[in-house]
């Protein structure tokens, strides 16, 4: 399943590549008296071939662009009628409107008169199998992102619940949506959150420490960053004052020059002499972790550490 997330979009554009050139093949032969392959060898096919099929191409980037424009977060798509609306809209309807329009214009170039019942009953059924194909693709990433991201949530969820065991600490969790996203979560932070002093373009903030996913050293100063990337610097001088006041907050790993917050990990890969590559959400790119510390970060990770109680 996570090799499937992984390359989802690696996925979905060889199955384009692959519809828009069986699609444009299927068009040009179609109705035609040579076969299947035979009719490769007639002349101008591979012109035709070429625009047809970039044309498709086309029309299934455009598809994506409107599907990821403004997308909803993966739990609403469950109950949500308009949603499903709107993604049958832009994933079929528009797609296809579109498709005639360039029918159209393609005939208007060759000099030769466009018939909308012609276009319908040939061409325009062969498009509609290709978007149908392409769009339950879609739904299928879309399910395996789903299971990704519930999958994703329990773990927190179940972190979080380790965290009040041992501290006591109580957080106002959301019971109605278990695919809660990480910024929900995240506003849901401990009540005695450390209250530190961070500084910004000569600014200074009153923030909380655990709202900073992740903490490292620039040229020997702390440095701690906010979910969009920025920076800031604190009073504090040494990693392992963070590390001492986020101890009991095990939505944090931490080591000697770094520290992360569970939400912020995308995904985690074997590196090089049994060392750990930490992928992290954007915008921030990688983590690498020695093979010394290997095993603690993925008993943390996959939710397998059990707290000392003192």
């Amino acid at each position: 399943m996570q090799l499937l997330y992984r390359n989802r979009k690696k996925i979905l554009n060889v199955v384009r590549v692959f519809l828009a050139l069986l699609a444009t093949h299927i068009l040009l032969w179609y109705g035609e008296p040579e076969g299947f392959f035979e009719i490769m060898a007639e002349e101008g096919f591979a012109t035709q071939f070429i625009i047809n099929a970039v044309a498709l191409l086309f029309l299934f980037w455009i598809t994506n662009l409107m599907l990821r424009h403004g997308r909803s977060r993966i739990s609403q798509f469950r109950t949500d009628k308009k949603l499903w609306a709107m993604f049958l809209l832009k994933g079929l309807l528009v797609p296809v409107l579109l498709s005639i329009l360039f029918g159209a214009l393609y005939y208007t170039f060759h000099d030769v008169a466009f018939s909308l019942a012609n276009y319908m009953k040939v061409v325009l059924p062969i498009v509609i199998g290709a978007l149908l194909v392409v769009l339950g693709l879609e739904c299928c990433l879309l399910a395996v992102e789903g299971i990704n991201v519930l999958s994703r949530a329990l773990q927190i969820s179940k972190n979080i619940k380790m965290n009040i065991q041992r501290t006591g600490h109580r957080i106002n969790l959301s019971t109605g949506d278990i695919v809660a996203t990480e910024k929900e979560i995240q506003r849901k932070r401990l009540t005695t959150a450390k209250i530190v002093k961070a500084y910004r373009n000569k600014r200074e903030y009153d923030m909380a420490l655990q709202d900073f996913p992740l903490f490292d050293i620039v040229r020997g100063r702390v440095k701690g960053y906010d979910v969009e990337g920025n920076d800031y610097n604190f009073e504090f001088r040494a990693l392992s004052q963070a590390k001492e006041w986020l101890s009991d907050d095990l939505l944090f790993f931490t080591t000697g020059s770094w520290i992360v917050r569970y939400d912020l990990i995308d995904r985690v890969e074997n590196g090089e002499k049994r060392t750990l590559v930490i992928h992290l959400k954007g915008p921030f790119s990688f983590l690498q972790l020695n093979k010394s510390r290997a095993k603690e970060f993925l008993d943390w990770y996959e939710g397998r550490y059990t707290p000392t109680f003192e």
